[in-house]
């Protein structure tokens, strides 16, 4: 027998805490659990009663690490809890910083994490030949499998929401007109210095934008260099720079671009011509999990339709689940022709890349 919820759920009204956002672990509340009958969202089994039985012995919650924004995170928790019943607290950092603590973590013998999520391949590798994440499988296992075919990680991390740049301006400084639409625009000497963008060692999201670029431009990659670009640490502080008119066009964040646009924000933006970098990120469980099986509902209702478009609704994070035309939100933008690192060719070649992308661009 399998039980169904309703899949239109109302916006959240209150924001779910606890959200924990320094480098430390909390448990939420215990949670209420409908047991005996699988749990069904559109047409998907998201748990089955056994999943949802024994995540209820494990205490109905779990800990997430993740960099996902907390103000965002929020709603899709409360989404995730009526849903499930289940309690998701949030420990946010940058994925370097995550994959630091998890390394100490494990070195002294307990991980605080129950589920993982990690954009670069590279570092959920390293997690996983340390032992620290396991392979595991959700109740959704097969048709996400068949999505991901290819994937050479799926058995240790279910590839979940995507997230993309594009090329971002200041409207108070920058005409519509005259904006850069395209890498090649850039390389007019009257952006020189007069853009900026995130330093390649950030992690995946900005290797992908240094690869597009080298890709993008061919024989006049040496060249974006010259134009020295502006390299701020992260999305955060380079958007907020933009916003300011600390420098008027920016490679940056989709999701805080349009995020500013809606709250009335003097930024406008376009993918670049060359192609949208984008890359996702994947959900894993931890191999020690005190909430393995809570984990494990948390991925599989992150994967599927319904967490999808939760996940639209609450992050503007886009999920490869809703890129089929009758699934597709209508408040998607077109982002043109995509661009994406190949998961084999990162693991071989991310190190080197960044050291040479690093000689073509100065990082300081």
């Amino acid at each position: 027998m399998t039980r169904s919820r309703p899949t239109n759920r109302a916006l959240a009204a209150m924001a779910v805490a606890p959200l924990v956002l320094l480098l430390a672990g909390c448990g939420g509340d215990s949670a209420e659990i409908a047991t005996g009958e699988d749990l069904v969202l559109g047409d998907e089994i998201v748990a089955t009663a056994d999943m949802l039985e024994d995540c209820e012995k494990e205490g109905g919650e779990l800990t997430y690490y993740s960099s996902a924004p907390a103000e965002t995170f929020a709603g899709l928790a409360e989404d995730f809890k009526d849903d499930t019943g289940i309690t998701v607290t949030l420990v946010r950092a940058s994925s370097n910083e995550l994959y630091s603590k998890l390394i100490s973590e494990h070195a002294g013998g307990k991980v605080g994490a129950d589920s993982i999520g990690v954009n670069d391949p590279t570092l959920r590798q390293d997690l996983y030949d340390k032992g620290i994440v396991a392979d595991f499988e959700v109740a959704n296992e097969a048709a996400l499998k068949e999505m991901n075919a290819d994937e050479l990680q799926f058995s240790f991390a279910k590839p979940a929401e995507t997230a993309s740049q594009v090329i971002a301006w200041n409207t108070e400084i920058v005409d519509e007109a005259d904006a850069p639409k395209s890498y090649e625009d850039l390389l007019d000497p009257k952006w020189k210095n007069k853009f900026g963008m995130t330093a390649v060692q950030t992690g995946l999201s900005s290797i992908t934008v240094a690869k597009s670029i080298y890709d993008g431009l061919g024989d006049r990659a040496a060249e974006f260099g010259e134009h020295q670009p502006k390299i701020y640490p992260s999305v955060v502080p380079l958007s907020q720079a933009l916003i300011r008119g600390e420098v008027p066009v920016a490679i940056t964040d989709l999701s805080i671009v349009r995020g500013y646009e809606a709250e009335g924000n003097p930024v406008a933006w376009a993918p670049p011509a060359e192609g949208t970098p984008t890359w996702t990120e994947a959900k894993m469980v931890a191999a020690d999990a005190k909430h393995a099986v809570c984990a494990a509902i948390w991925v599989g209702w992150a994967t599927s339709i319904e967490g999808a478009k939760a996940t639209w609704k609450n992050t503007k994070f886009l999920s490869s689940r809703l890129l089929a035309p009758e699934l597709r939100p209508e408040d998607a933008p077109d982002l043109g022709k995509m661009y994406s690192v190949d998961t084999a060719w990162l693991l071989e070649n991310r190190d080197a890349f960044i050291a040479e992308w690093s000689e073509l661009v100065p990082q300081s």
